[in-house]
C-alpha cells in the first residue's frame, strides 16, 4: 500500500480531483439519484461538500489515478445547509435546474434534504457517512478499508462518538463490507418513497497511528 496516497480535504477539493470523484461516483453507483442529475452537478457537490465546516472528502490516489473516495458529515443537515450556502450551491443549482421540470426530480431532492431530519424510530447520530466508492478495477485490494479507516480517525479528531451508514438494500457487498468491520444494522429506512435502503450504525474508537 506505500504507493497508494490517502488524503484528507477539508477546504478545498481540486477541480480535476473534483471531476476524477465525480465520475468515479456515476461509474459506481449507476443507479442512484445524485447519479442521475449528471456529472457536473456531482463535481459542484463534492466541490462544496469539501468546503464545508461539517463535511469532508477522503481520496486515495496512485499517482495522478483515483482509486477510490469517502466522504463524511459531522451533521448531514448541517453539511446540505452549509453546502447551499457556499459558492459551489449556484454552479450546481445551474447544473441542476434542467432537471427540475421533472416532477420526480423535484420531489426526490425534497426527500434528500429532508431525510437527515427525520424521526425515526431508533435514534440514529447526526455524523454520517454520505459517499463511498471504489473503482471496480481496485476492489479487493484493500483501498476499501484503508479509506474507511481514514473516515474513522477523522471523525475521531472531531470527537465523534458514533456515526450512521445508509446503504441500498440492493447493495449486499456494501453490506458485507460493513458486517465485516463490525458495523451494526439496526434499521430498514426509505430516505426515496419506494426505494429501500439499510442503515448502520458504528462505534467511533480512537484510531491509533493512522494519519492522512
Amino acid at each position: 500500500m506505500n504507493e497508494v496516497v490517502l488524503q484528507r480535504h477539508v477546504e478545498i477539493l481540486p477541480s480535476e480531483l473534483a471531476r476524477d470523484v465525480a465520475h468515479l461516483h456515476a461509474a459506481s453507483i449507476q443507479g442512484g439519484f445524485l447519479t442521475s442529475l449528471g456529472v457536473p452537478f456531482l463535481v459542484a457537490l463534492y466541490e462544496g461538500l469539501a468546503g464545508t465546516s461539517s463535511s469532508f472528502v477522503i481520496t486515495a490516489t496512485r499517482g495522478p489515478e483515483l482509486l477510490g473516495f469517502i466522504c463524511g458529515a459531522t451533521d448531514t443537515r448541517r453539511a446540505y445547509l452549509e453546502f447551499a450556502a457556499s459558492t459551489s450551491s449556484p454552479r450546481a443549482a445551474l447544473r441542476l435546474l434542467p432537471r427540475l421540470f421533472s416532477p420526480k426530480t423535484v420531489r426526490r431532492v425534497a426527500e434528500t434534504l429532508l431525510y437527515p431530519s427525520r424521526r425515526t424510530e431508533v435514534p440514529l447520530p447526526s455524523a454520517e457517512i454520505l459517499n463511498f466508492c471504489v473503482a471496480e478495477s481496485q476492489r479487493g485490494r484493500g483501498i476499501g478499508r484503508y479509506l474507511f479507516e481514514a473516515l474513522v480517525a477523522e471523525f475521531a479528531r472531531r470527537r465523534v462518538p458514533e456515526i450512521r451508514i445508509v446503504t441500498g438494500a440492493e447493495q449486499k457487498s456494501a453490506q458485507a463490507f460493513y458486517d465485516r468491520i463490525g458495523a451494526h444494522r439496526v434499521m430498514d429506512l426509505e430516505v426515496h418513497k419506494g426505494s429501500k435502503s439499510v442503515v448502520y450504525t458504528y462505534a467511533v474508537r480512537e484510531a491509533g497511528s493512522q494519519h492522512v
